[in-house]
């Protein structure tokens, strides 16, 4: 009965107005919060990559090491020639993406939980100098 008489009391311009702000409310976040995240952990991860794939030379020992192994695992498995060379280069590849990825998922988390504390610190920062002006109007009980 309360809100009923709440609401039959409301102008039907300020419904219309908090109904808007409602809606973006809800909706904003439910599209920013998904496309920012998608997007940070995607620029990360191409990064990521852009770097694996400089570091992935022959030349360097670590990749020299890795490929043998994975030279000898798929040799004990009857692969030769340019095909143990593909099924190699596929491998060190498909490693480089995955730690990428992770590597993404890791900044691209990061940078967003700092750029969101940098927001709310700024919005909570506005907030509170503005409501330093703000009094109680008299007789209102509060002080």
């Amino acid at each position: 009965m309360f809100l009923t008489d709440e609401l039959e009391g409301l102008d039907p311009k300020d419904m219309l107005y908090a109904g808007a702000l409602g809606i973006v409310g809800l909706v904003v976040p439910i599209l920013t919060v998904p496309t920012a995240t998608g997007t940070m952990v995607r620029a990360w991860s191409d990064r990521a990559l852009d770097v694996y794939r400089l570091n992935l030379r022959e030349d360097r020992p670590a990749v020299a090491e890795a490929s043998s192994r994975v030279a000898d695992y798929f040799r004990q498995r009857g692969l030769s020639g340019p095909a143990l060379q593909q099924e190699t280069s596929r491998v060190l590849g498909g490693f480089a993406t995955v730690e990428s990825i992770a590597h993404g998922f890791r900044s691209g988390l990061r940078f967003l939980s700092l750029m969101m504390l940098g927001i709310g610190l700024t919005v909570a920062i506005l907030l509170a100098r503005a409501a330093r002006g703000l009094q109680a109007p008299p007789g209102s009980g509060y002080t």
